[in-house]
Order: structure tokens, then C-alpha cells, then sequence
């Protein structure tokens, strides 16, 4: 099966995205998905990097990790080994060796890709980018509170 993609006008190879994914140190498998017009990207890790992955995400991170806001690489441009794998890790090491446009817009990070009984990827099981947005809690949008202050203080006053 063929999976190139049309994408913002270029055509794209899913392969290629997700070959080097899978070229990240930490990642164990890739697949790459055009959904809602952004390409996304699945990252399987090992699952005892994943764990710590986990636990650091829910207790404290350490300034020395990933989660700090810098990425520290070395020369050949391979993340540093302080912790697991992230998406904006995964991310950073596709835009580095991909064109732009072949940059997943979402990487997200899964304990195990979904299997046939053959070994291959399941791209009918994977989830979709509507499981992950469904497990967050929905809040406002973020100018909601600041119109309704605004509107509070106008309203008492009048025009000129």
C-alpha cells in the first residue's frame, strides 16, 4: 500500500517522516498520519523510558531533562541521553532533518504502536488526534474572562 499524501501542495511519503523518526535515539517505532489537514505523528518508546517518562511528567522534573525548555545535542544532533524521549525531542530531531513542510505538526508519545498478527503497524487501531484532545478537560477560551471584565467596566459607563 502506497501512502503518500497530498499536503499544502507538496505530496508527501509518510516513509520518509516516519523512517526518521525512527532514526531519533529512543524511538522504537513511528508512524505518521495526515489528520484534519496536520500531519501527526505516533513515537513508540521503550516501554521502562516511557514509565520514567510518566512518573517524571506526574512528580517534579529535574533543570538537568528535557522538560526544562532546552534540548541539549550533540554535534551529530542526537538528543542527549538524560532522559526519554519527548515529542518536542521527536519533533525537534524530524526538523532537523526534514523540510518543513514534511514536519509532523503534532508528535505524540505511546508505550507501544498497535500490531497485526503479522508485525506490522495497524494504522486502522492507532489513535486518532480526537482520543487525545477528548482526554483533556475542556476550559473557556482563554479571551472569555478578559471581554467579560471589559464589559463589566464599560457597562457603567456611559457614552460621551
Amino acid at each position: 500500500m502506497d501512502h503518500q499524501v497530498k499536503h499544502r501542495g507538496y505530496r508527501i511519503e509518510l516513509g520518509e517522516i516516519e523512517q526518521t523518526l525512527r532514526a531519533c535515539p529512543g524511538v522504537d517505532d513511528a508512524a505518521v498520519a495526515l489528520e484534519d489537514d496536520q500531519l501527526v505523528a505516533y513515537v513508540a518508546v521503550p516501554m521502562p523510558a516511557f514509565a520514567s517518562a510518566r512518573a517524571s511528567t506526574s512528580g517534579a522534573t529535574s533543570a538537568s531533562g528535557p522538560a526544562s525548555g532546552s534540548t541539549s545535542t550533540s554535534a551529530s544532533g542526537s538528543t542527549s541521553a538524560s532522559g526519554p524521549v519527548t515529542a518536542k525531542d521527536a519533533r525537534a530531531w524530524a526538523a532537523g532533518r526534514l523540510p518543513g513542510y514534511m514536519v509532523p505538526g503534532t508528535v505524540r508519545v505511546l508505550d507501544e504502536l498497535p500490531l497485526t498478527s503479522a508485525g506490522k503497524i495497524d494504522r486502522r487501531r492507532r489513535p486518532t488526534m480526537k482520543a487525545f484532545t477528548a482526554e483533556r478537560p475542556r476550559s473557556p477560551p482563554p479571551g472569555r474572562a478578559a471581554r467579560r471584565c471589559r464589559r463589566r467596566a464599560w457597562a457603567g459607563r456611559k457614552a460621551p
